[in-house]
């Protein structure tokens, strides 16, 4: 990777929590967004908007943050994101 996208993503990521602090979002008040889904029932797409319905971070910095970081797993801008392999099928 090159050294302008590494600071690329350094600075969305440091955007992003900025705007965290000064703005809030609701992930980080929902103390089960970031938990790990395994054994449990996912989130559909409703489910997954309904959490970041009305957001100060949609569409913009979390957008930015996902699309930088190319996140696996997790609710973000309002889409459930599941990038690892099935335990199943390994």
């Amino acid at each position: 990777m090159s050294k302008n996208k590494v600071l690329h993503k350094k600075h969305i990521r440091q955007r992003f929590n900025r705007a965290i602090e000064e703005k809030g979002s609701n992930c980080t008040s929902y103390e089960d967004a970031w938990k790990d889904f395994s054994g449990v029932v996912k989130p559909d797409a409703e489910e997954a908007e309904a959490l970041c319905r009305g957001c100060p971070l949609l569409d913009k910095e979390c957008r930015d943050y996902i699309e930088s970081n190319n996140e696996a797993y997790g609710v973000w801008n309002g889409k459930f994101y599941d990038r690892y392999p099935d335990d199943e099928a390994a």
